[in-house]
């Protein structure tokens, strides 16, 4: 396999330093140039053609930002991860590069004791981006699915209730989604994206303007209801769904609790679909969309077990299919469906 074309750009000779020192570790890597800022930037990716930018998001000539909207001009074939200061994971700059077409971001050390997770974390997340068909512009239109494989011959219509998980490349499948979803679907959906709160609220509400349905963003203790949209971002504690028994009728809800700390890597999507299992059986459709790694394959399993509906993105749509994929492999979905299909499931009564 070719390795992965990668330009480095950063004013700081020591993070290039750094930088450089990691990849190198990984034979699948090739750093194929240095930048010390944007103007830089511009110039080698035209000269060297590389698959991946990792781009400082406070340059000087040129900011993360005007590089990112430059190189889109130029129409390049390349993803973009953007490298930022542990302060800067909050800040409106990151939040408009992300806006603007780049991949995802990655936090610098704060110290050596960091490095070996940070120096995974790199790589994994350059491979992803290497392997993502949308690249720098985001995703707008789809595939028309004719050659997604159906892997139940039973599709049953929608359920009372639908969750639906997704991490990196889910928001563009969820902005192809949620727009045609009609007034035909009654189903009550809970969203969870592995996404940062300020990136799922700017999101959300591009949704509100675009969707039929009315789109919140997901709160402690809310009720969940026939034909609305739910959305919670990852962060410091996990969405899960309860069912409360009450003498006039089961009241369904979402609430927020601590991470639990025995399970490795804090799963919050497998957590969130168990939870969904639990509380809603054969109510339940759970979706895996687009994303990487394994989190929300149990979950999603999970949901079949209960007798609720397993699906999973199509890799035809999905931007990125590595979790979908896991969950057909290991047979935790029913079925594979793409975007339109979805949408048609969910619009079916």
């Amino acid at each position: 396999m070719a390795s992965v074309k990668v330009l480095v750009v950063d004013d700081s000779p020591i993070m290039q330093k750094l930088l450089v020192s990691m990849l190198s570790t990984d034979p699948r890597l090739q750093v194929v140039g240095l930048a010390a800022n944007g103007e830089e930037c511009l110039q080698k990716a035209v000269q060297l053609k590389p698959q991946v930018i990792l781009l400082d998001l406070e340059m000087p000539v040129l900011s993360g930002l005007e590089t990112i909207q430059e190189l889109s001009k130029r129409n390049l074939d390349v993803a973009v991860l953007l490298v930022c200061d542990f302060t800067q994971k909050d800040s409106p700059q990151l939040k408009f590069c992300l806006e603007a077409g780049a991949f995802d971001f990655f936090v610098k050390p704060k110290s050596t004791m960091e490095i070996d997770r940070y120096q995974r974390q790199v790589v994994t997340k350059i491979f992803v981006a290497s392997f993502t068909k949308t690249k720098q512009i985001p995703k707008r239109g789809e595939s028309d699915g004719t050659t997604a494989q159906a892997l139940a011959a039973d599709r049953p219509h929608s359920k009372k209730y639908t969750v639906i998980g997704c991490s990196t490349g889910g928001k563009q499948s969820l902005t192809a989604l949620l727009p045609l979803l009609t007034e035909q679907c009654i189903t009550a959906i809970v969203i969870v994206i592995q996404q940062p709160a300020f990136i799922v609220q700017q999101f959300m509400k591009d949704m509100k303007s675009s969707c039929k349905l009315p789109v919140h963003l997901a709160q402690t203790g809310a009720e969940i209801h026939p034909k609305q949209v739910l959305i919670a971002p990852s962060g410091d504690k996990d969405l899960v769904v309860e069912r409360v028994k009450q003498p006039g009728g089961d009241l369904i809800r979402i609430n927020y609790v601590e991470k639990d700390d025995e399970k490795s890597g804090h799963p919050c999507l497998d957590r969130f679909l168990e939870s969904a299992a639990i509380a809603l059986g054969e109510d339940c459709m759970g979706l895996l969309l687009s994303g990487t790694g394994k989190d929300g394959v149990n979950g999603l399993k999970a949901i079949k077990r209960a007798k609720g509906v397993a699906i999973a993105e199509d890799k035809a749509t999905a931007t990125v299919s590595q979790l979908p994929t896991e969950a057909i492999n290991v047979q935790a979905a029913d079925e594979s469906l793409p975007i339109k299909g979805i949408a048609e499931r969910l619009n079916s009564p």
